[in-house]
C-alpha cells in the first residue's frame, strides 16, 4: 500500500488487526522495511493478532519515491508524523528504529512522547556526523577467505562492509534479507541526505525530563558504524531502559546474532503486552 504525502508515495505493509498493539517500524538508511521485517515476523507467528505491526519504507528507499518537498531529515520527520496520523490516528503505539530509523525514532519519541507505549532502538545512530562519533577499531571476528573467494568483486564489497562475521552462512543471511533492497535505492537522494541533510535541526535527546516507557538498546559490541558509547551517553534518558552490548556482532547484529536477538525481542514484546493489558 502507499501512503501520500509532500509528494512523495510512501510503500508500506500491515500485519495483524486493528485489534492489535500497533508497532510502527522504521529501517536504516540505504535498505528497506524487509531489514525488520524478516526479523520481526518469525516473533509473531504464535500471536499474530497481538500485534498490529506496520513496516514503512522511508523515501527513497524500497519502494517509496523521492520528491522535492521531502529532501531532509527534518522533511522526513513530518512525512513520518504525517503518516503516523493517517494510520494510527490518535492511538499509542510502539516504536522500533534501527540505525538512521532509531535516530528517526527518538525525533518521534521527541515530538509525541505521550503517544509511545515502548520503543526498540537497534544500533541507533545517535551522532549523525560519523568523524564525531565514537566507535570502536574495525573488528573481525571470523572471516572465511575461501568462501569469499567465491563471491565476485560487487558481493564481497557489499558483504564485508558491515560485517563481523563473514562466512557462507551470514553471506546467505546478507544475500537473503539484505541485499534485495540495495538496487531500489535511490543513491542519488540517499547520498544527499546522508552528507548534507542528515542531522535533524532539533536535538533529540536534548530533553526536559526522562522518557516512562520501557526501552531497549540492542547494540553490537563490535559495531564500528555506530559504536555503543555514544547510545550510552542517552542512556538516561530513559528510565525504564535496557542497554543490551552482544559480543560477536557488528552493525548487522539483527543477522549475525539473529537467534539471540528474536529472544531477547520476544520476551521484551511480552512485557510491553502486560503494560496494555494493565492500561485497560
Amino acid at each position: 500500500m502507499f501512503f501520500p504525502s509532500m509528494g512523495v508515495q510512501m510503500y508500506y505493509e500491515i500485519f495483524g488487526d486493528d485489534s492489535g498493539l500497533p508497532i510502527l517500524f522504521l529501517h536504516g538508511l540505504g535498505v528497506d522495511h524487509h531489514a525488520l521485517k524478516n526479523t520481526f515476523e518469525p516473533i509473531f507467528l504464535k500471536s499474530p493478532t497481538q500485534f498490529k505491526r506496520i513496516y514503512l519504507n522511508l523515501p527513497g528507499m524500497g519502494q517509496s519515491t523521492v520528491s522535492p518537498d521531502c529532501q531532509s531529515s527534518d522533511d522526513i520527520m513530518v512525512l513520518i508524523h504525517n503518516f503516523i496520523d493517517y494510520i494510527l490516528e490518535d492511538k499509542e503505539f510502539l516504536i522500533v528504529g534501527e540505525s538512521y530509523g532509531g535516530y528517526l525514532a527518538r525525533g518521534i519519541i521527541y515530538k509525541i512522547p505521550s503517544r509511545i507505549i515502548g520503543a526498540i532502538l537497534i544500533c541507533p545512530v545517535i551522532i549523525p556526523e560519523t568523524k564525531n562519533r565514537t566507535v570502536p577499531a574495525r573488528t573481525i571476528i571470523e572471516r572465511d577467505e575461501n568462501f569469499l573467494s567465491t563471491l565476485d568483486e560487487l558481493e564481497r564489497k557489499d558483504f564485508i562492509e558491515n560485517a563481523v562475521i563473514i562466512n557462507q552462512e551470514e553471506w546467505i543471511k546478507f544475500k537473503q534479507h539484505i541485499r534485495p533492497a540495495f538496487s531500489t535505492i535511490d543513491q542519488a537522494f540517499v547520498r544527499e541526505l546522508f552528507y548534507n541533510r542528515y542531522r535533524i535541526s532539533q536535538n533529540v535527546d536534548d530533553i526536559d525530563s526522562s522518557y516512562s516507557f520501557p526501552t531497549m538498546f540492542l547494540i553490537g559490541k563490535q559495531d564500528h558504524v555506530v559504536g555503543y558509547r555514544d547510545a550510552w551517553n542517552i542512556f538516561e534518558n530513559f528510565v525504564r531502559g535496557s542497554f543490551l552490548l552482544i559480543d560477536r556482532a557488528g552493525h548487522n547484529i539483527l543477522l549475525e546474532q539473529q537467534d539471540l536477538v528474536r529472544s531477547i525481542l520476544q520476551r521484551f514484546l511480552e512485557e510491553i503486552k502486560t503494560i496494555k493489558i494493565e492500561r485497560k
